[in-house]
């Protein structure tokens, strides 16, 4: 007979037995036996388990019977977005589990790979479009260097002026002959003549049925025409003195066709004749400020450039080198800037113009103005308008230097970037030339601003704090002087 300390004895020791089995019945981690499985905890969710126990220090892949998943310190890791790799490879996860079919970019500490089909591609070498830009690959592997082109379009060489000319004799006095002359553009029009002698007092006259009007030439006079419509050039001879010829030439100078330069850097043209006014369209491919300067002048001239948008019909306003002061008639010098902000979808007139291309002329085109004002003008030769137009937005997502150029003041540069970790981002600052002055702004996804700073020296960095995983953010660098600035951006985390 057992006494009654024993019974106490083996009553306690089936109380525990009893506790262990229903431990076991609501919680099957503390059953399951087999290591480097994820399993359902009733008390902790799904865990990984190792030697019986929920092993807290382990971070990497798991699987159980519903496929491979990833573990942060021992427990499903539902909010895990990125790689991770196994004996069989590495892997593309997304929320938690691994996504077999997905083909793009991810990043680790390694730098940044390209999937396909939930596994880096290490069989593939060569370029791939992602997050709107290329990509050169190697092995898998995303060349981290990014070399953004410089600004380049094409160079127009605009043809001269078209001239017609004419040659005759008028025979006797108050004798006239007649020609006829069909315009092949719309605006001023140059005529010029001379005569065999000074004593013929040979006159020159333009008609035009459309207005029914009479306007007297003289020897370099401009005359508004309008494109299709025939005129008819009436030469009489005044002169009594019968024993001289009445010999005579003219021409007449076409404007130029309005020529579409958009797409183009520079275009090439010439001003030959006073009144002149150069026309061109031009459609920006995106929003921003444009630059327009010109060189090849023959120094400072009588010539005028000013834009019209195609809405309001009017000249627009620009800014002037320092950007302060607003102009919408700028008188061209050399190698002087003009800056003007055009919109995506707008479609612009360019013009410029000499001076002779006067108000009294919208008034009546008919009028004797004559060449009052020769004495005056001076002729915008030959000339070369330079364009800079605003670069498209760059995705750097993925890179890690970046080399690019501000090549002219007002121009802005636009990065898209997606942080691929919530660790501080570092943007270095390196190769910047003495004396520039680059203005730095960082925007979030809602375009609100979130940094903003300035770059003055080599290797100064700009730190964002905090960024959200997997969100887009837009970086602008501009120059805040008149420098044209190369600089590189060294991309790093910590």
């Amino acid at each position: 007979m057992k006494k009654p300390k024993e019974y106490f004895k083996y009553t306690i020791i089936f109380i525990a037995f009893f506790c262990v089995l229903l431990c076991l019945k609501n919680d099957r981690t503390m059953a399951y036996a087999s290591d480097g499985n994820l399993i359902y905890s009733n008390t902790y969710g799904w865990v990984y388990v190792k030697d019986g126990n929920v092993d807290r220090t382990y971070t990497g892949l798991a699987l159980n019977e519903y496929g491979w998943w990833y573990v942060t310190n021992g427990a499903l890791d539902w909010n895990y977005t990125g790689m991770a790799s196994n004996e069989y490879g590495w892997w593309y996860f997304e929320n938690g589990i691994i996504n077999v079919n997905y083909t793009g970019l991810a990043h680790n500490e390694y730098g940044t790979w390209y999937y396909k089909d939930g596994n880096i591609a290490f069989n593939y070498t060569g370029k791939i479009d992602a997050n709107k830009t290329s990509y050169n690959v190697n092995g898998g592997w995303i060349n981290p260097n990014l070399d953004i082109p410089l600004l380049k379009g094409k160079t127009m060489d605009v043809e001269d002026c078209k001239v017609t000319s004419y040659t005759g004799e008028v025979t006797a006095d108050k004798v006239q002959v007649i020609y006829e002359y069909t315009a092949q553009e719309t605006g001023w029009h140059s005529i010029s003549y001379k005569t065999g002698s000074s004593d013929l007092n040979i006159k020159f006259y333009c008609y035009g049925e459309k207005d029914d009007k009479y306007k007297k030439l003289f020897e370099d006079d401009t005359i508004y025409l309008e494109d299709g419509e025939t005129y008819k050039i009436y030469v009489r001879r005044e002169s009594t003195r019968a024993d001289v010829p009445g010999n005579f030439e003219f021409s007449i100078t076409s404007p130029k066709k309005i020529e579409d330069i958009t797409g183009c850097l520079m275009v090439n043209d010439s001003i030959e004749y006073n009144g002149q006014n150069n026309a061109y369209i031009y459609k920006p491919e995106r929003t921003g400020w444009y630059a327009f300067s010109f060189t090849n002048t023959s120094g400072k001239e009588f010539a005028y450039f000013s834009i019209i948008d195609d809405v309001h019909n009017e000249e627009i306003e620009f800014n002037m080198e320092d950007k302060t002061t607003a102009s919408t008639v700028w008188e061209i010098c050399e190698g002087s800037i003009c800056y003007v902000k055009l919109y995506e979808g707008m479609e612009y007139q360019i013009n410029v113009r000499t001076n002779g291309y006067r108000d009294e002329y919208y008034t009546d085109p008919y009028a004797s103005y004559g060449n009052k004002y020769k004495d005056d003008l001076k002729i915008l030769t030959n000339y070369t308008l330079k364009i800079g137009y605003q670069k498209s937005t760059t995705n750097i997502t993925g890179y890690t230097h970046i080399t690019d150029k501000v090549e002219y003041t007002a121009q802005h540069n636009y990065y898209a970037i997606v942080p691929y970790s919530n660790e501080t981002m570092i943007l270095n600052f390196g190769d910047i030339t003495v004396g520039a002055n680059l203005k730095v702004t960082l925007y979030d996804a809602d375009g609100n601003v979130i940094l903003n700073q300035n770059v003055l020296v080599k290797n100064d960095s700009i730190l964002l704090e905090n960024p959200i995983k997997g969100k887009e953010y837009m970086l602008v660098i501009e120059s805040n002087n008149r420098k044209i600035t190369p600089y590189t951006i060294d991309i790093t985390y910590k």
